[in-house]
C-alpha cells in the first residue's frame, strides 16, 4: 500500500509537470509579434515542440535531423530561448559553408605564427567566442572526419586547443547538431565516426516533413503572408480554392519552399487577392520540383542521367536540327499549333512556316 501511494504522487507529479510543459509551450507559440517561422498545429508537430520544451532545460547534446528546410533552424533557436543560457549568444556554424582548410582554425582558433597568415594576436576559435552559450552545428554531416575527432574532444572535455598550441582552453558551450543526411548510414560506410554519431546522439529529435503535418500548411501560410505585409507593405489574400491546392501539395522543399512561394506569389500578383491559377500557375513554373519524390518510379527517373541530343554537321545544320527537335516535342505535348506556339513563345504564322520547313507536317496531323 506504502508504495502504491508512492506511485500514486509519483504520477500526480508527472502530470502537474506535463501540464507545466504544455502551458509554457502554448504561452511561447502564441506570442504576438512574434519573428519565428515555427508553427505547431498538427500532432506530429506539437509532438516535436513537446520534446523539445523537455530537453530546453537540460544542457544535454541535440541531433535535430529532418529533410532540408524542415525548420531545424527555428527548432534550434526555441531551446535556446528556453534554456538557462537564453541570455547568452547562440552561434551558428554551417559545416558546409567554411572552407575544409579554414573550418579548423575558424572552429578552435590559432595562435600567433600557428602558419603562414595568422594574425600576429593569434585568434579566439567560435567555440570561444560562444562560452557560456550555444552553438548549433548545422550540416554536422559535411564536416571532414579529422575535424570529428577533435570535435569529439570538445564534447567529452569541455575544452579547446588553439592551432599552434599546446594548452587547453576550457569553454562551456552546449552544442546543438543537425543534418538532412542519414548519419547512422554515414558511419556504415565509414564517412561519419561511431563514437561522434553517440555523442551527438544523446537526444535526437527528428522534424517531419511538411507532407506528413499538412495541418501547418495552412497556419503558415496565412503567418507568411503577415510576414509579407509587415516586410513590403503589401497586403494579400488567398482564396479558398488557391489554399486547398497549396495543402495538397507534397512541398518537397518543406517550410522554406513555401515561405519563398508565398514570397513569390504575393509579390508578382497584380491583384489582392491570389487566386487558384496564379498558384497553380507557379507551381508548374519548375516541373522538377512538382514530382512525387516519395514515388520510386520518379526517383528513379529523376536519377537516370541526362542524355543530350547529338547534332553533327555545321554551326547552321546543329541549330536547324536542335530547333525542329524542339518543335517537334512542342507539337506532340500540345493539341493544337495554336497551342504550341504559344509554349515556344512565337506566333503562329512563324510556327507554320517552321513546321513546313523541316517537313513536319507529313509526320503529324494537327488541327487548329
Amino acid at each position: 500500500m506504502t508504495q502504491l501511494k508512492l506511485l500514486e504522487k509519483e504520477v500526480k507529479k508527472l502530470e502537474v509537470q506535463n501540464e507545466n510543459f504544455k502551458n509554457r509551450l502554448h504561452a511561447i507559440l502564441n506570442k504576438e509579434n512574434t519573428k519565428s517561422s515555427l508553427i505547431a498545429v498538427s500532432s506530429a508537430m506539437m509532438q516535436v515542440v513537446e520534446r523539445v520544451m523537455r530537453v530546453a532545460v537540460v544542457d544535454s547534446t541535440v541531433l535535430i535531423g529532418g529533410e532540408s528546410g524542415v525548420g531545424k533552424e527555428e527548432i534550434t533557436k526555441l531551446i535556446h530561448a528556453n534554456s538557462r543560457r537564453h541570455n547568452k549568444q547562440i552561434l551558428t556554424i554551417n559545416c558546409s559553408a567554411i572552407p575544409e582548410n579554414l573550418l579548423e582554425s575558424e572552429l578552435f582558433g590559432y595562435e600567433a605564427g600557428a602558419f603562414t597568415g595568422a594574425s600576429r594576436g593569434g585568434k579566439a576559435g567560435l567555440f570561444e567566442i560562444a562560452s557560456g552559450g550555444t552553438v548549433f552545428l548545422d550540416e554536422i554531416g559535411e564536416m571532414p572526419l579529422l575535424l570529428q575527432a577533435k570535435l569529439l574532444r570538445v564534447l567529452q572535455e569541455s575544452e579547446v586547443q588553439r592551432l599552434g598550441s599546446g594548452k587547453p582552453i576550457p569553454i562551456d558551450v552546449r552544442i546543438i547538431a543537425a543534418t538532412n543526411r542519414n548519419l547512422a548510414e554515414m558511419v556504415r560506410q565509414g564517412n561519419f565516426r561511431e563514437d561522434l554519431y553517440y555523442r551527438l546522439n544523446i537526444i535526437p529529435i527528428e522534424i517531419p516533413p511538411l507532407r506528413h503535418r499538412r495541418q501547418d500548411i495552412i497556419p503558415l501560410i496565412n503567418h507568411f503572408l503577415a510576414v509579407v505585409e509587415e516586410k513590403y507593405s503589401i497586403h494579400r489574400t488567398i482564396e479558398s480554392s488557391a489554399m486547398k491546392i497549396l495543402e495538397s501539395y507534397d512541398w518537397p522543399g518543406n517550410v522554406r519552399q513555401l515561405k519563398n512561394m508565398v514570397e513569390r506569389i504575393c509579390l508578382l500578383a497584380t491583384q489582392p487577392e491570389i487566386t487558384a491559377y496564379i498558384v497553380q500557375q507557379e507551381l508548374d513554373s519548375n516541373p522538377i520540383i512538382t514530382r512525387n519524390l516519395e514515388d520510386p518510379v520518379e526517383i528513379q527517373r529523376i536519377q537516370e542521367p541526362v542524355v543530350a541530343p547529338k547534332f553533327s554537321g555545321t554551326l547552321k545544320e546543329r541549330v536547324a536540327s536542335f530547333e525542329k527537335q524542339i518543335i517537334k516535342e512542342a507539337l506532340s505535348k500540345s493539341p493544337s499549333i495554336r497551342q504550341a506556339a504559344k509554349s515556344l513563345g512565337c506566333d503562329q504564322s512563324t510556327l507554320v512556316r517552321k513546321i513546313q520547313k523541316f517537313q513536319l507536317t507529313k509526320q503529324i496531323s494537327y488541327k487548329d
